[in-house]
């Protein structure tokens, strides 16, 4: 794979997250707002979510993204 093809699956793999992550965090707060939720209801979800950002965070160092200086 040339590093223009690398450069530019990159971009869109984190574009792509990006737009799952923030969809998906104004799902849960919609949802639950609409259904009148308290916050011990919504506790669980924010939880997961807060869980999944710290283990993206620390993820091992062979799965960070490194950038390379020419």
């Amino acid at each position: 794979m040339t590093k223009r093809n690398k450069n530019i699956y990159w971009i869109v793999t984190i574009w792509l997250a990006s737009g799952m992550l923030s969809t998906g965090i104004l799902q849960l707060f919609f949802s639950h707002i609409a259904l009148g939720d308290s916050v011990n209801e919504l506790f669980p979800s924010l939880l997961l979510l807060i869980l999944t950002v710290v283990s993206w965070y620390f993820r091992p160092a062979d799965r960070k993204i490194i950038s390379v200086k020419e």
